[in-house]
């Protein structure tokens, strides 16, 4: 019972910190991009932050799917799109 809870435990803490994670990044992408000469195209910057906001909220399907298929599987498709 005690293994079950430190997993609980571990699990609900790392779920929020994931998504605090998620979010700055998808926040903060686009101050960078403008820090960065290279990367001071608007358009590309506003579509790199699109794709990661959609990729980062159908995160519950890729855990389902992860359930189903292998590591590699699941994270080489994600790779690929």
């Amino acid at each position: 019972m005690q293994c079950l809870r430190l997993v609980f435990v571990r699990l609900f803490f790392s779920l929020p910190l994931s998504l605090v994670c998620g979010y700055y990044t998808v926040d903060v992408y686009k101050i960078f991009g403008d820090s960065r000469p290279v990367l001071d195209h608007e358009i590309y910057l506003t579509e790199v932050g699109s794709f990661a906001s959609i990729f980062g909220s159908l995160r519950f399907i890729w855990s389902a799917a992860l359930d189903h298929y292998s590591y590699k599987k699941v994270y080489g498709t994600l790779l690929v799109l």
